[in-house]
C-alpha cells in the first residue's frame, strides 16, 4: 500500500499544486499510471537484459520467463504450476493495489473544500487566533457563529471580537483560516480547535470545520492578517 500511494502521489502534487479539483475523467489515468508502475520495473530489467545478451526475446516473453524462473526456483513441495499460478496472482493483486490507493487518494481530494462556482481549491489568504478561558466558552462561541447568517453584520462583529485569554493549562483556542479561491476570490473560513494540555497544544480534529461563503461576503477586515508562526506559537 505504501508503494502504491508512493506510485500515484504525482496525482496529488499536480491537485495540490495548481488548487484543481480532481474530476472523473483523471480516474483513466490512474489505471493507466497502475499499469506503468506495475511494469516499469520489468521494463527496465528487460532493457538491462537486451544491453548486456544478444537475446531477441520480446518484453511479453521477457515477464513470462521472469515469472517461469520464479516458479521454478520455488516449485518445491507444491508444484510448478502452482507457483506460475501465485506469480499471476501477485501481479494482479499489486494492480489491484496500486488502483485502489489512487481511488483513495482520488476520494480524498475531491471531497477537500472547493469553490463551487470554480472547482479549484481555496487558496490560504490569512490567519487569526481567539484563545478563550477554557473549552466550554470556545464551544459556545462556536456554535453561536455557525448558527449566524455568514452573510449578516452581527456575523462579523462576533469574528471581530478579540478573545485573548493566557495560553496555559486548560485553556483553549480558536484559529481561524480565511481561504480564498484564486480564480474568483470567493472565500472560505476554517475553524480549528486547539486544546492546551500539560505538553503542549492539541487539535480536535472532530471540531475542525470549513464553511464556504457567500459569493459577495469578504472577511479579510474581520480576519485579522497575522503570520502563521505568531498563530500558532505560544504567547
Amino acid at each position: 500500500m505504501v508503494l502504491g500511494i508512493f506510485a500515484q502521489c504525482g496525482f496529488a502534487i499536480g491537485w495540490v499544486r495548481f488548487k484543481r479539483r480532481p474530476v472523473l475523467l483523471h480516474l483513466p489515468f490512474i489505471v493507466l499510471s497502475s499499469c506503468l508502475a506495475l511494469f516499469m520495473p520489468y521494463w527496465l530489467a528487460y532493457l538491462y537484459h537486451l544491453g548486456t545478451t544478444t537475446s531477441t526475446d520480446s518484453f511479453s516473453d521477457f515477464v513470462w520467463c521472469e515469472g517461469y524462473y520464479f516458479a521454478l526456483t520455488n516449485a518445491l513441495p507444491l508444484g510448478l504450476g502452482r507457483y506460475l499460478s501465485a506469480f499471476g496472482i501477485t501481479l494482479l493483486l499489486n494492480f489491484a493495489m496500486l488502483v485502489f490507493c489512487g481511488v483513495i487518494m482520488f476520494m480524498v481530494h475531491r471531497e477537500k473544500p472547493h469553490c463551487p462556482d470554480c472547482d479549484r481549491f481555496f487558496r490560504l489568504s490569512q490567519w487569526d487566533k481567539k484563545v478563550f478561558k477554557d473549552r466550554l466558552s470556545l464551544d459556545t462561541y462556536l456554535a453561536q457563529i455557525k448558527r449566524i447568517n455568514h452573510d449578516s453584520s452581527e456575523f462579523k462583529s462576533r469574528l471581530s471580537q478579540q478573545v485573548n485569554f493566557p495560553e496555559q493549562e486548560g485553556s483553549a483556542r480558536l484559529l481561524m483560516r480565511l481561504n480564498m479561491c484564486p480564480d474568483c476570490q470567493r472565500q472560505s473560513l476554517t475553524l480549528r480547535v486547539d486544546d492546551y494540555e500539560h505538553y503542549g497544544w492539541s487539535t480536535d480534529v472532530r471540531q475542525t470545520t470549513t464553511l464556504v461563503l457567500d459569493k459577495h461576503t469578504d472577511l479579510s477586515h474581520e480576519v485579522t492578517p497575522i503570520a502563521l508562526w505568531a498563530a500558532t506559537k505560544p504567547d
